[in-house]
């Protein structure tokens, strides 16, 4: 069956779960996405180049596709759950700079980011440790890039 949606950290309990909650990008690099350098904790890469075929239409055929995400905290309403990606994924700077430089003909890269202060939604796998909660996700849905401006209390 589908797992159910969790957005009280008093409601978690362990197994498959979708949970919501405001990224908190914690310690360490934050990611760096490919085509804007935007500091992020996880981003969607995909790379297409245009192919003539005989009928003189160009089509554009997928070159490269990439999901990369790091950890981050899950600040959740009651409390912070450990957020930590299946497959963290790899794809860089240095990547996409290659084929970007590849010549290929009619080279186009797009990127979708989670920013760092994203309210989000997770689906994977809840487990408690002691006193501390993680999910291991194996996807991410952004329900909004979250903005500064909006701390009014």
């Amino acid at each position: 069956g589908s797992a159910p949606l969790i957005v009280r950290y008093d409601d978690l309990e362990p197994g498959r779960a979708v949970v919501d909650g405001e990224v908190r990008a914690g310690d360490g690099e934050p990611l760096r996405s490919p085509l804007k350098s935007q500091p992020c904790v996880g981003f969607f890469y995909t790379a297409a180049h245009e192919v003539r075929s005989r009928s003189t239409q160009t089509t554009m055929k997928p070159l490269r596709s990439a999901e990369v995400f790091r950890a981050f905290g899950l600040e959740m309403d009651g409390g912070r759950v450990e957020a930590v990606p299946q497959h963290p994924g790899k794809f860089s700077q240095d990547d996409h700079r290659a084929l970007a430089s590849a010549g290929y003909a009619g080279f186009r890269a797009a990127e979708e980011v989670i920013p760092t202060r994203a309210k989000v939604r997770l689906h994977g796998i809840l487990r408690k440790k002691d006193d501390t909660w993680t999910m291991e996700f194996q996807r991410v849905v952004v329900l909004s890039a979250g903005s500064r401006a909006k701390k009014k209390r």
